[in-house]
């Protein structure tokens, strides 16, 4: 049976829904499983703790009864080891299987969990045994070891039965946590399989009305490309195109389909305008060519009548004869102005020579002048040394004026103590330090023209280097214009050359035009005549030529036409 492509699209949305549910119903499977695992684990651990409760209980009431037995005093000597022992045995075992109910439920976490009507945690209990007993244990050993009467008072049980009390708490722990957990674990599979089953349903139809839309969308789109493909396929190219395209794969084939429709329609239509142009082409393209045959015609009668017409050239060549007499007397004119010239220009050359030679007998004597200059400079900068040199000399003078005079201060003040026995002494430190004051003024006089003589002679120095520097930029001044005369020499020797080349070649055309005259005199006749018939032929020409533009613009035409339709049919492929 062929299935439609409607029902193909729907079977592949209904696959991925179907493997959905198939998929949700096995993993409620898996999770009834996991409840059922986990209720065979809370009641295996809820076995084993009242298992190992009640045997310790059971061990605690035997071991409570051999101790009865041997409180009453009746038993003979072999009973009552078998009673001690008893007492001893069931102590130890009533011990451990306390312990190992306190670890099955420390396994699973479950000694926080509470009794509710004494609100103790099974810890608690569990401690409140390892207290009490073993101590109510250790004194009946002790009592029925020491083989006295044995203590059966309040005070003695009441350890027993503190100890004892907890086992049925433990009993109902158990039992409570079980059922709770079981109710807990229950109602959590129940609400996560009402929720499971909520989102199949939720899906399933999220899911049929998400493939219900998109194969109504793709079916519309398909079954619109293949009525337009069919109008093409017919000759009919009038589709009109969508106002909507969607942004998927499916829009893009409606899309390139209206826009393959367009392109074809607008080659289809290029097509027939081309043809018609081609066709008006065509039809000025034979009027243009009949309307040059006509002007061919005409325009060979007209060279007829200027082959028999050539008489006419006589007038233009007398009037071109005396042109040229003329143009003869002008270019002997300009010989021999072009040999003036030239030895003028001899003799500027000779001229811009000499000068040349006295620019360069200058550059010399500046750069003798800067060789001067510059032994001058070195000659003032030693000079400057030197007083440099006087004035530290001058600096030492007033330092051992200034050290004398202190001396005579002291040797004044030394006199003074001395009294009338150093008054001569004093005397000439009086002398000495006027001297002394002296040199110190002389010094400084001295120090003074020095400091002016160093300030003048370093004005000196910078002068004599800007005059070097000038003298430098005289020199290279000097030197361009030495070089702008080289070319000016140069430039006036060629100019020479060509004025003579000019004089002979002015006296050359001035024979030449004689030779010209003669020769014009000989066609004057003949171009008088055919000036007027070359008139005509140039207006037949010029007609000829419009045509021939008409054609030439019509053939561009036709090749531009040819070439949009190359164009617009490249972009197509078509079987040969």
């Amino acid at each position: 049976m062929k299935l439609s492509l409607r029902m193909k699209l729907i079977l592949i949305g209904a696959i991925p829904i179907f493997c959905y549910a198939v998929s949700s119903i096995v993993l409620l499977g898996q999770q009834r499983d996991m409840y059922n695992t986990m209720a065979r684990d809370i009641y295996n651990i809820a076995t084993q703790v009242n298992s190992f409760v009640l045997n310790g209980d059971r061990d605690m009431y035997q071991s409570y009864s051999a101790y009865l037995e041997l409180a009453s005093g009746q038993l003979e000597q072999a009973d009552r080891e078998r009673a001690k022992n008893d007492l001893v045995l069931n102590r130890d075992q009533a011990i451990d299987n306390i312990e190992k109910a306190k670890l099955v439920m420390e396994d699973a976490n479950l000694l926080d969990l509470t009794y509710p009507g004494s609100g103790k945690t099974a810890g608690s209990i569990f401690e409140q045994f390892h207290v009490h007993f073993p101590r109510w244990s250790e004194r009946a050993v002790q009592a029925v070891e020491a083989g006295g009467k044995l203590d059966v008072s309040d005070s003695f049980q009441q350890d027993f039965l503190t100890g004892r009390s907890g086992v049925d708490e433990i009993d109902g722990i158990i039992d409570a946590y079980m059922e709770q957990r079981m109710d807990e674990i229950k109602e959590s599979m129940e609400s996560s399989q009402l929720l499971l089953y909520t989102a199949i349903a939720l899906v399933t139809l999220t899911l049929s009305a998400i493939i219900a839309v998109i194969v109504r969308q793709i079916a519309r789109t398909i079954r619109s490309v293949v009525r337009k493909t069919a109008q093409v396929g017919a000759g009919d190219l009038t589709a009109s195109a969508e106002l909507k395209y969607g942004t998927d794969e499916i829009g893009q084939i409606s899309r390139s389909v209206d826009q393959m429709i367009q392109s074809m329609n607008a080659l289809i239509a290029g097509i027939v305008s081309g043809t018609r142009e081609v066709s008006q082409s065509s039809s000025m393209l034979l009027s243009a060519a009949s309307e040059s045959s006509t002007a061919a015609q005409h325009v060979a009668a007209n060279v007829q009548e200027v082959a028999s017409g050539s008489e006419t050239q006589a007038r233009g060549a007398d009037e071109a004869s005396r042109a040229m007499e003329e143009m003869a007397v002008g270019i002997s004119r300009i010989a021999t102005n072009t040999s003036v010239l030239a030895d003028h220009s001899v003799t500027t050359s000779i001229q811009s020579q000499e000068g040349q030679q006295a620019l360069e007998r200058l550059v010399e004597q500046m750069n003798g002048i800067s060789a001067t200059i510059g032994t001058l400079s070195g000659i003032i900068g030693s000079l400057e040394n030197r007083s440099r040199q006087i004035g530290e000399i001058v600096e030492n003078i007033t330092a051992f004026a200034s050290q004398t005079n202190i001396l005579s201060l002291n040797a004044s003040i030394e006199a003074a103590r001395a009294g009338e026995q150093g008054r001569g002494f004093a005397v000439v430190a009086g002398e000495i330090r006027k001297l002394a004051a002296n040199s110190m003024e002389s010094a400084e006089g001295i120090n003074e023209l020095i400091g002016l003589t160093r300030d003048e002679i370093g004005q000196a120095s910078r002068y004599m280097g800007e005059s070097q520097r000038e003298v430098a930029i005289g020199g290279e001044r000097v030197r361009d214009v030495v070089h702008n005369l080289d070319v000016i020499a140069s430039a006036i020797a060629g100019m020479a050359e060509q004025l003579q080349e000019n004089s002979a070649i002015a006296q050359q055309m001035s024979a030449s035009s004689e030779q010209v005259s003669a020769s014009m005199d000989q066609t004057a006749h003949t171009a008088s005549q055919n000036l007027q018939k070359a008139e005509t032929v140039a207006a037949a020409t010029e007609e000829q030529l419009a045509l021939m533009d008409n054609i030439n613009a019509a053939a561009l035409r036709l090749d531009e036409i040819v070439t949009e339709l190359n164009g617009s049919t490249a972009k197509f492929k078509v079987k040969v």
